[in-house]
């Protein structure tokens, strides 16, 4: 006898359950936003142009049937939407499960993998960066649509955030000598345009080429790079630089030490560094990979970074970094000194 409180998965309806899925995908795009949302909804082929039921009520019900699903069938596209949307609601473990299905029938497919890395890493505990070729991929797709969703829809302010930041602390006053700033994680570069009016030069960094092309377009950047961040700034000589700002960078990478490292050796003595964070609450551990596959950063550890590696904490200030699913994410704007 079949419970009748378990779903199962049969062949003939994934495409049924593909439709149930994709509007809440649509949905949490529309109102998140975030990149891998949006890379999932570039994989869903068969949109649905309109729903008959509330979205977020679909949303419970997918959340309370998909932990009962005993999927016997090969439908590696209901598996991933279950994956993903189990991820988006926290449910890392379930989504493990589906995950695992889908890289079983494609090994190559680049997408699941990572959201089976980010699904385990969420469970371990014992993530410490996103992979570059994750972020390559999913900023690349992002290019063409970056900034209407991430300022109109999610209403992003952080490059705003931390040029005034940066202006209260007077880092940005007119000066007889150049002033050479290095944007990390330059994307389509918001904070370029805004930095331009007051900084003798300005050199961007992106590991997606195609969003480095969407900022080479312009014009507000000297020099443009498409590298990871490290080994960036490996190159750069030391003490050769005035400001380092890196707007919402900072949720791909955990373990800050490495950049903090590099940052301070490359800032000439009492210039700057500002940067954004997305807030974990109290915890034990410095910073952690949330359940929405983004690193969040307690307010401890960037004191305990800042002063390891001889930087003068100048602004601390909570913000809300965006909107997901009409709610403000916390986190923080840091300006920091070098001694």
């Amino acid at each position: 006898m079949t419970s009748k409180n378990v779903l199962y998965l049969t062949a003939e309806w994934c495409e049924s359950l593909d439709a149930l899925l994709l509007p809440i995908v649509r949905h949490h795009v529309a109102a998140s936003g975030s990149a891998l949302d949006l890379v999932v909804l570039r994989r869903s082929e068969d949109v649905m142009e309109s729903v008959t039921q509330d979205d977020s009520q679909l949303t419970d019900e997918v959340r309370v049937n998909a932990k009962q699903v005993n999927d016997r069938s090969s439908c590696p596209k209901a598996n991933f939407n279950l994956a993903v949307i189990l991820q988006m609601l926290g449910d890392a473990l379930f989504a493990v499960d589906h995950m695992l299905r889908v890289v079983a029938q494609d090994d190559n497919d680049a997408v699941a993998h990572t959201v089976l890395r980010h699904s385990l890493a969420t469970l371990r505990g014992d993530a410490t960066v996103a992979a570059p070729a994750y972020v390559r991929q999913v900023f690349d797709d992002l290019a063409e649509s970056f900034e209407e969703k991430l300022v109109t829809h999610l209403e992003y302010r952080v490059p705003w955030q931390l040029v005034d930041a940066l202006q209260r602390c007077d880092a940005l006053a007119p000066s007889a000598k150049p002033i050479d700033a290095v944007d990390l994680g330059c994307g389509t570069g918001l904070c370029g345009r805004l930095l331009r009016p007051f900084v003798t030069s300005i050199t961007g960094i992106d590991l997606s080429p195609l969003m480095i092309e969407k900022t080479r377009a312009t014009g507000f950047y000297d020099t443009l790079h498409c590298d990871d961040i490290a080994p960036f700034l490996q190159r750069v000589p030391n003490a050769s630089l005035d400001l380092v700002i890196s707007a919402d960078v900072w949720i791909y990478v955990g373990a800050l030490e490495e950049i903090f490292s590099l940052v301070t050796a490359k800032l000439n003595s009492g210039k700057w560094f500002a940067f954004s964070t997305e807030l974990l609450a109290a915890a034990t551990e410095g910073f952690r990979l949330a359940a929405s596959g983004r690193f969040q950063h307690t307010e401890r550890y960037i004191q305990d970074l800042a002063a390891r590696f001889g930087f003068v904490i100048r602004v601390t200030q909570p913000v809300d970094v965006r909107k997901e699913s009409g709610e403000p994410i916390a986190g923080r704007v840091y300006v920091l000194q070098r001694e």
